[in-house]
């Protein structure tokens, strides 16, 4: 039987944002994280293999590998104890995924967005642990005073509670990257916001909707959501803003606005 190849050896293609942990970093990183036997783990773009080898030596329950790209894929393939899905993070079948419990994962940093929606419908998920740049996790950890205020922040704050445990060097990509990175982890909120969660969706996909139009939504939901929207809507601060896209909401207008959508929740 032949040798597998060396991953190290392997030579990511820029062109696909492939940024491949070292086999001794992806390790120290993964020794540091309770996996339990019953856990069920979700490695999202798994390149060739370390992070996956890494969490097979913890033995849980189950490994699924996620990589689209052919030419990693011959380094899962045949992998004893690996799921692979041949698929992008954003094609997979979130209803498939019911039996993960964490996600452990050097994704393509472009394709954090599509992460984080996933990581958010994932009914058993507890923690997730991702490889991300500094500067995203700098977003992802900022409050609503921090420079790095940002719809990244909005957008992760309200369903996670988002923690930095380590930098990573760029020495400890192949190759090696400009800037620093970081693994960061994430752990779901118990209850998350609707409102707030749909003014993530507009802005990224709608961001030209004004803010009047987007607190008549019906997305917004019916019945005790409607008091709660009429409440908005008179906000004396909100009022001076009704004509206002939302793409162009600065940092402090952006935390302002998630401030009093906070606020009109209805108790308990």
């Amino acid at each position: 039987m032949s040798a597998r190849p060396d991953p190290s050896s392997f030579l990511p293609d820029p062109n696909l944002d492939q940024h491949l942990l070292a086999p001794a970093s992806a390790r120290a990183l993964v020794d540091r994280i309770e996996i339990a036997a019953t856990d069920v783990v979700l490695d999202l773009g798994a390149g060739t293999g370390v992070l996956t080898a890494a969490i097979q030596r913890r033995r849980p329950r189950g490994v699924i590998a996620v990589e689209p790209d052919p030419r990693c894929r011959s380094r899962l393939t045949g992998r004893p104890g690996v799921d692979l899905r041949p698929v992008r993070i954003q094609d997979l079948a979130a209803g498939d995924l019911d039996d993960v419990t964490l996600i452990i994962a050097n994704p393509p940093f472009s394709a954090l967005q599509h992460v984080i929606a996933l990581a958010r419908s994932l009914p058993g998920l507890r923690a997730a642990y991702l490889c991300t740049g500094a500067r995203w996790a700098a977003a992802a950890t900022a409050v609503p005073t921090d420079d790095h205020y940002s719809i990244v922040s909005l957008e992760v704050g309200t369903s996670f509670e988002p923690t930095v445990l380590d930098r990573i060097p760029g020495s400890a990509f192949t190759p090696p990257i400009k800037v620093p990175a970081a693994w960061l982890r994430l752990r779901p909120h118990a209850v998350t916001d609707p409102v707030i969660m749909l003014l993530v969706e507009v802005i990224r996909h709608r961001g030209g909707v004004r803010l009047k139009d987007f607190l008549r939504s019906p997305g917004l939901g019916r019945g005790r959501a409607t008091a709660r929207l009429r409440a908005l809507r008179e906000d004396p601060l909100l009022r001076g803003w009704q004509q206002r896209r939302l793409a162009s909401l600065s940092r402090s207008e952006l935390a302002r606005l998630a401030q009093r959508i906070r606020l009109s929740a209805p108790a308990g």
